[in-house]
């Protein structure tokens, strides 16, 4: 039919079949950016109240965690005065108070009962256990969009073998309250003892696992940030058993001089690379974040915020050159296979 053949030359020819000039082919800048809005608009219709609901209440819980667990262990933490205990928090309430029968009575008993057993188990036990278990269930979907926006708080950063490490980091939270609570009445040098004995045990751990993924090619500031956090804490409790030691007759001013000036020293000098690998990170993030937000369309006035966020970073870390770009390296790959399929499609017509 030389009608039909007439429409498929001019089709192919970059007409319609009217005869009139079809849209101009777009650009693959173009393409990704209108890839990346129309998957940006997607995944913000997906995410629904109840998933910021879950966000909210996760974050919450991981950020009162520690002080829930001191305040449960505080109800049973007892300290002894003569004879008997009385609890530390209120030194009017004796601890395990019997009656005539031999029946544990009184108020602290109520705590146990009423309050300590509860927050042990679903706080102490149950968080850590419950965490492992959802992130466990939900294995093959943590990185889904929805997945990610509920509880990503509780393993992005972490290797895929290694999704369940903060529940490994809330046990540890737990070992150290309840060395800085129940170890109150043997001294600071049991404290200090226990707390070296859990960043050592920690600092195994991290090392053999080795849990945080790289942040980039020849960069992995997670890991060591863990690490000299780790180091620093042991090296704090080690250096204040020394000052136990003032009876001592090798003790000095010049010797608590020393140490003084090499505790404040580590500290000092851990908080100040720390800041810098804040600033490191912060930048990348920013940088993603403004070159996603062009790649969806956004204008300069949207990103005027994190373009100045971004040049004043730069200010504090100017060697930091490297800086790869996540998003938009995922949209190109999936812009270009897309690209792909189009064209052998069309060759095989």
């Amino acid at each position: 039919d030389p009608h039909k053949l007439k429409k498929m030359v001019t089709m192919f020819g970059g007409q319609n079949y009217m005869g009139k000039p079809m849209h101009k082919r777009q650009s693959m800048r173009d393409k990704i950016t209108s890839n990346m809005s129309i998957k940006a608009q997607i995944e913000k219709g997906e995410l629904g109240k109840f998933d910021k609901f879950c966000a909210t209440i996760v974050t919450l819980m991981y950020l009162c965690y520690p002080v829930l667990i001191k305040s449960t262990f505080q109800l049973v933490a007892c300290m002894p005065i003569g004879k008997n205990t009385y609890l530390q928090r209120d030194l009017n309430v004796r601890c395990w108070e019997k009656d005539a029968n031999g029946k544990f009575t009184g108020a602290h008993f109520m705590f146990v009962l009423y309050l300590f057993i509860p927050g042990a188990v679903l706080w102490v036990v149950g968080m850590p256990l419950i965490t492992y278990i959802v992130l466990r269930s939900n294995k093959t979907s943590l990185y889904q969009p929805r997945m990610k926006f509920r509880m990503g708080t509780l393993y992005v950063g972490y290797t895929e073998a290694c999704f369940y490490w903060e529940s490994v980091i809330s046990i540890r939270k737990c070992a150290v309250l309840g060395a800085s609570v129940f170890l109150v009445s043997f001294g600071a040098e049991t404290q200090a003892l226990a707390g070296m004995m859990i960043c050592m045990v920690s600092l195994i751990f991290h090392l053999h696992w080795k849990p945080f993924i790289p942040v980039t090619k020849g960069r992995n500031t997670l890991f060591w940030a863990e690490f000299w956090a780790l180091f620093v804490s042991f090296l704090t409790f080690w250096t204040g058993l020394f000052f136990f030691q003032a009876d001592k007759p090798w003790w000095s001013k010049s010797t608590a001089r020393g140490f003084s000036i090499e505790l404040i020293g580590i500290n000092v000098m851990y908080m100040i690379l720390s800041m810098r690998w804040y600033m490191i990170l912060k930048l990348m993030d920013v940088s993603d974040l403004i070159m996603t937000k062009e790649l969806q369309g956004a204008d300069s006035k949207e990103l005027k915020g994190a373009v100045g966020t971004q040049w004043f970073l730069r200010k504090f870390v100017p060697e930091w050159k490297m800086i790869q770009n996540l998003w938009a390296k995922k949209a190109w790959q999936s812009t270009i296979r897309h690209q792909i399929m189009a064209n052998r499609t069309l060759r095989a017509f």
